[in-house]
């Protein structure tokens, strides 16, 4: 049985070898019309037959594969329509971005000057660049004077500002002083200035990454806009296999630093709510914590 089998497995490979190598138009006139079933003769010769059937619809089906792998035609015009469907979707998103920008900008606006000392000229902050999200996507509400070097210098001075506003690092609390009486009191200030100072320090972590936000912007816009152009698609489905292999494998390189960064966000967030609920108990505590435990005592001391 071993010497069968090792005959069939050298039969195999003959037979395999002698078909691939011969020109495909030969080699799919040998096989037309062959089925297991039409085999015949003794049992060598019905194996042989068996053998070289399976070879031939083995190499038909690889060869059927290639060629609908590597075809560029596509008879249904679905691959167009979806590439069209892709571009428009790209000019959508960047519509409503560009949309959202300036609804932000105009509404900061009415916000600013609705506080104005001049009701009939309402006039915006002479620091609104500071204070508007507009400005770290280099659009502030006051424009520069210069678009070059000085709105560059401009921009350096006022997305930091702004972040310090947003992570309330400008509000200023006194520093505990360890010469104070200890008291409830002392250890009451004590617990708000540390928690207080915990949830500012995480604040500026998580939202100084803001400072390169028109950055990653723009070389995201730019990549979606490539990527999304139906002569983009029209190229990629020209080009040959392995350099459609390389373009797959960098955009899932980038998937993953994409999702890793949306990981990073989450857990950010998920540290900023429980940041808010930390002050939240804080102000609970400090406020209607004494007013309950006073009832408590009021109640205790009258029975």
């Amino acid at each position: 049985m071993a010497f069968i089998k090792n005959i069939t497995i050298q039969c195999s490979v003959a037979i395999f070898i002698f078909l691939s190598a011969m020109p495909l138009a030969q080699a799919d006139d040998m096989c037309k019309g062959l089925k297991p079933n039409d085999c015949s003769g003794s049992k060598t010769e019905l194996l042989l037959c068996k053998i070289s059937v399976y070879t031939c619809n083995t190499l038909q089906a690889i060869d059927t594969f290639g060629t609908n792998w590597l075809s560029t035609t596509d008879s249904s015009k679905m691959l167009a329509s979806n590439q069209q469907d892709f571009a428009d979707m790209n000019k959508a998103f960047t519509s409503a971005a560009d949309t959202q920008l300036t609804q932000t900008g105009e509404r900061t606006k009415i916000f600013s000057q609705g506080g104005s000392a001049h009701p009939n000229a309402p006039l915006l902050p002479f620091n609104s660049n500071q204070l508007s999200y507009t400005t770290l996507m280099a659009k502030p509400l006051i424009p520069y004077s210069d678009d070059g070097i000085e709105k560059g210098k401009a921009l350096n001075t006022d997305i930091p500002s702004f972040i310090s506003n947003l992570t309330g690092t400008n509000i200023k609390l006194n520093q505990p002083n360890p010469g104070w009486k200890d008291s409830s009191a002392k250890t009451a200030y004590q617990n708000f200035y540390n928690t207080l100072s915990a949830v500012q320090s995480y604040n500026s972590h998580a939202l100084s990454g803001l400072y390169f936000q028109n950055y990653f912007y723009q070389q995201e816009q730019a990549l979606t806009n490539k990527i999304s152009d139906p002569n983009w698609f029209a190229q990629i489905g020209s080009e040959p296999l392995g350099i459609v292999l390389r373009h797959i494998l960098m955009f899932n390189s980038m998937m993953f630093v994409q999702q890793e960064r949306m990981l990073e966000q989450q857990r950010e967030q998920i540290a900023i709510e429980a940041s808010m609920s930390s002050l939240l108990t804080m102000y609970v505590g400090q406020t209607l914590g004494p007013t309950l435990e006073l009832n408590a005592r009021q109640v205790g001391a009258s029975q």
